[in-house]
C-alpha cells in the first residue's frame, strides 16, 4: 500500500536561488518547500518558459486586437461611398497594431 506522504528528495541549488526562494517564502508566510512545490507545479502544468500570466496576457492581447480592428473597420466604413474591402481590412489591422504598440509603450 502506497503512502500519500511525499518522499523526501534532495536537490542541489545555487545559493542565490535558495536565497530567492527563502525570501519569497518569508514574504508569502509559507515554507520554502511550499514555494518550490507551487513553482514546479506551475512549470509542469504550463510548460517551460510560459507562465499562466503570460498565457492570459497573450489571449488578452488577441482579444484587444480584434476589438480595436473591428472599431477601426467601423470607423473607416462610415463613408457610405466606400465598401469594406480587403484594403480597408488591411488598413484597419495596421491601425489596430499601431494602437496596441503605442499602448504597450505607455504601460512600460
Amino acid at each position: 500500500m502506497q503512502s500519500s506522504e511525499p518522499k523526501p528528495k534532495t536537490y542541489r541549488l545555487p545559493d542565490s536561488l535558495v536565497a530567492k526562494i527563502e525570501a519569497e517564502a518569508e514574504a508569502k508566510k509559507q515554507t520554502a518547500t511550499d514555494v518550490v512545490r507551487a513553482a514546479l507545479d506551475e512549470y509542469v502544468r504550463n510548460g517551460p518558459g510560459r507562465s499562466n500570466f503570460e498565457r492570459i496576457m497573450a489571449r488578452v492581447d488577441q482579444l484587444e486586437y480584434e476589438v480595436i480592428r473591428t472599431r477601426a473597420v467601423m470607423l473607416r466604413s462610415l463613408d457610405p461611398d466606400e465598401k469594406i474591402t480587403k484594403e480597408i481590412l488591411d488598413e484597419a489591422s495596421e491601425d489596430a497594431r499601431a494602437y496596441l504598440e503605442q499602448r504597450r509603450k505607455e504601460v512600460i
